[in-house]
């Protein structure tokens, strides 16, 4: 979604129950940053990150791609902001993430907007937020990609033209 190196001073972080100064984000290979904070309470932790990120064209599906490492993240939300509504529509995700491993949260964009409506577009990223478990203490996990992807995306293979309607071009 944002190219190159993920620069986290570029983004608007707020949480719930936990401690702001603990948090911290290091960035990594090919857009990925790994992410570290304390939770302070049980009571619905959340890390939010904010950023208005123009999704140009039709994308198919928001992709999240995580390694939990050893925390538990019991729900990530992603808000998109279709051209043709008045507020960004979230979407919450439960998923069933493999500890140590890369993950994959695919949304399809149909959760966001009516994918064949063009005045849905283009579409604007707004925030993703992370829902650690319930319990206190240090969190950290890598995000490997948060991306848009395009996989119906089609290009023209072949142009003919029919030399005999030229006149002469």
């Amino acid at each position: 979604i944002e190219s190159g190196d993920f620069d986290f001073a570029t983004w608007k972080v707020s949480q719930t129950s936990i401690d702001k100064n603990s948090v911290t984000a290091t960035p990594g290979a090919n857009g990925s940053f790994d992410l570290g904070f304390n939770v302070t309470s049980v009571r619905s932790p959340k890390l939010t990150l904010s950023k208005d990120i123009r999704l140009w064209s039709h994308p198919d599906k928001i992709l999240v791609d995580i390694n939990p490492k050893d925390a538990t993240i019991t729900k990530v939300a992603v808000d998109v902001m279709p051209a043709n509504a008045t507020r960004a529509v979230s979407v919450t995700v439960t998923p069933t993430l493999t500890a140590n491993a890369s993950n994959r949260i695919e949304i399809p964009v149909s959760e966001f907007c009516d994918p064949a409506d063009v005045a849905s577009y283009p579409l604007t990223f707004s925030k993703i937020s992370f829902y650690p478990g319930a319990k206190t203490g240090a969190v950290a996990f890598t995000v490997n990609g948060l991306k848009a992807v395009y996989a119906s995306v089609g290009g023209v293979q072949d142009i003919i033209a029919d030399a005999g309607d030229c006149d002469g071009l």
